[in-house]
């Protein structure tokens, strides 16, 4: 920042001089007395947008009520829309309206994925609902894997085709027909559940025949004509299998209470396989399914991340591979593919002792990945080649201070985080955090403190009762809600309320925000002279037409010796403020502002040297 450098054979009492700060795009620093002057020591509800450090408007609830619990999003844009499955249907939200896709569903936990061009909802219980492109929606059933085949009546001899499906209990077995199929017994391989169907199928076409199932056995009878076909011709039956059989309940647990769904794998951008992870039943397992088939996850293609001692916190893609995040550790998958071997999915650990334990908060920004811990602050993975080489840097000290750890919300918030507008944004269920990193990305310099402390960071609150933020067509948007009521907000640019009631009415109370600048000395030539500031001038514009009532307050040396109301007529204009007599070795200026959108730039103060200790009265 420029100010006017003097000897100190020229000060005098006789001579004023000018330092000023020509923008605040340097955000929040906790370290306030050593920060960059272009940075301040305390804001909230205020950041940095065209030469003004502005505060934020207020939030205006979108479209009608949405009744029920909210339980899942997907984040990402579909068709235009966000997808969310609230209470007993899956809406979607185009920027102005939410609107239901799919009703009377169950009002269950709930888990997106987008794959092959469509959007899938996987409910607890096991439902699964299939989107297309046209919002139409159907209910879809898991695939059946054809277990054997090639086998015969006894079963003495098969061939192992296909493993399990974890989302399904139903199975397909083929036989070979030795002379006809009146009144023969089939073995199969696990018992079957009578309470299901029995469906047969010849040469691929489902036939009407008559069967007859014994309870508790693994065999299938049966009954009918003979149909004709010849030895070698096939029957395959397909089955459920008995609920307490090959640990099926517990396959469904895993799958089913997994809250992180992502593709991956082969060249192609939307990923070949689906994966599964994050249940918190099952801490660092992860499900693969079949190739480009999301209604298919094998019971040979699961893993554990570690010891499975931590649970899965995210996952997001960097470049060509997927990283793994838990609570003390990141992961890192690669895929590989050969004609001998086939598909292959290695998972390697790149660090360790620093993980994510706040859940939703891992983001790709400009290609790098970026996590929260409460414990010690936000994280950036900057380099994975060499495991633990400098590979994950912390960015948030403006945020945490020199000490780090204990500023975010620890105990039982619900974490959410989006990339807009080349921001990024956390909310830790009470206060929201925004890094610029558009106008100060991370890089390098040789310096590592000097490169986190220049990242721009701000912070905003008034976000109680927002459960979920997403960014959708350049905005950002927040849901909002209790057991019962879910609501759509979004942070408007000219709204004032900024409170909701039970209802979801809204409560006319105005947006506070605040601004208070670093201690400046005004060059570090003068930190040890005492000074006497004679006047302050500022730029100032109201946003919308709408003016807030301002309070300014004015620290020397830390201690607060003048408090002003400027009364702003016109939208813009800039002011210059006669201060009272006070000395100091250092000065600092607070805005606080209810109401209205301002914006405050150009900041000047003008000071003079003082030749002798005064007392200020």
């Amino acid at each position: 920042m420029a100010y006017n450098p003097v000897n100190h054979a020229d000060i005098s009492s006789y001579r004023n001089y000018m330092f000023t700060v020509s923008e605040l795009s340097g955000g929040y620093n906790a370290a306030g007395k050593v920060a960059a002057d272009n940075q301040v020591s305390q804001i909230e509800n205020m950041y940095f947008q065209d030469g003004n450090i502005i505060s934020r408007g207020g939030l205006s609830r979108v479209g009608e009520k949405i009744t029920g619990t909210f339980h899942s999003i997907l984040r990402e844009e579909f068709c235009g829309s966000i997808l969310f499955h609230c209470g007993t249907a899956i809406y979607r939200f185009d920027g102005e309206a939410a609107e239901s896709v799919k009703t009377q569903i169950p009002d269950e936990s709930s888990l997106f994925l987008r794959m092959n061009g469509k959007v899938y909802l996987y409910l607890k219980s096991g439902k699964i609902y299939e989107i297309e492109n046209d919002f139409s929606c159907i209910e879809k059933e898991a695939y059946v894997p054809l277990i054997i085949e090639n086998a015969n009546q006894a079963l003495s001899s098969y061939d192992v085709c296909e493993p399990l499906n974890m989302m399904t209990r139903r199975v397909k077995c083929s036989f070979n027909i030795v002379d006809g199929i009146a009144s023969k017994m089939y073995n199969v391989p696990y018992d079957i559940d009578e309470n299901y169907p029995i469906n047969i199928y010849m040469d691929g076409e489902e036939v009407d025949v008559c069967y007859a199932s014994r309870t508790d056995k693994k065999r299938i009878i049966v009954n009918g004509n003979d149909t004709g076909l010849d030895m070698g011709d096939e029957i395959t039956f397909e089955y459920t299998i008995k609920d307490e059989d090959d640990n099926f309940d517990e396959y469904f647990a895993k799958i089913f209470g997994c809250t992180a769904a992502f593709t991956y794998g082969g060249t192609s951008k939307d990923g070949t396989r689906a994966f599964f992870t994050s249940n918190d039943d099952y801490p660092g397992m992860y499900f693969r399914s079949e190739l480009k088939n999301p209604l298919y996850f094998p019971d040979t293609g699961s893993d554990t991340l570690g010891d499975g001692s931590e649970k899965v916190t995210g996952a997001e893609k960097r470049y060509e591979k997927m990283y793994f995040f838990t609570e003390k550790h990141v992961y890192a998958m690669s895929y590989e593919f050969s004609a001998d071997n086939g598909a292959s999915f290695d998972v390697v650990q790149v660090n360790t002792g620093i993980g994510c334990n706040m859940k939703n908060t891992v983001q790709a920004v400009d290609n790098t990945l970026v996590f929260g811990n409460y414990e010690s602050g936000i994280y950036l993975l900057q380099s994975t080649e060499i495991f633990e080489e400098l590979n994950v840097r912390h960015i948030s000290v403006n945020l945490n201070g020199k000490n780090g750890g204990g500023f975010f919300n620890e105990a039982g918030a619900v974490y959410s985080s989006c990339d807009i507008d080349r921001k990024y944004f956390l909310f830790d269920g009470n206060l929201l955090y925004m890094w610029d990193y558009g106008r100060t990305p991370y890089y390098e310099n040789g310096d590592l403190r000097k490169a986190e402390e220049r990242l721009a960071w701000y912070i905003f609150s008034g976000f109680d009762g927002c459960i979920s933020l997403f960014s959708l067509k350049n905005k950002l948007y927040f849901l909002r809600g209790s057991d019962e009521t879910e609501i759509m907000l979004y942070n408007s640019a000219i709204a004032e309320d900024t409170e909701f009631d039970d209802e979801g009415n809204t409560v006319n109370v105005s947006v506070k925000s605040c601004f208070m600048t670093k201690n400046y000395n005004f060059g570090d030539s003068y930190s040890g002279v005492r000074k006497r500031l004679l006047y302050f001038a500022f730029d100032y514009e109201f946003f919308e037409n709408l003016k807030a009532d301002i309070t300014i307050n004015f620290y020397g040396d830390g201690e607060k010796f003048y408090t002003f109301h400027p009364e702003l007529p016109l939208r813009s204009g800039r002011i210059k403020l006669r201060l009272p007599p006070y000395y100091a070795r250092s000065f600092a200026v607070e805005f606080s502002f209810i109401s209205g959108r301002t914006g405050i730039s150009e900041l000047a103060f003008y000071w003079q040297p003082s030749e002798r200790i005064k007392d200020n009265m």
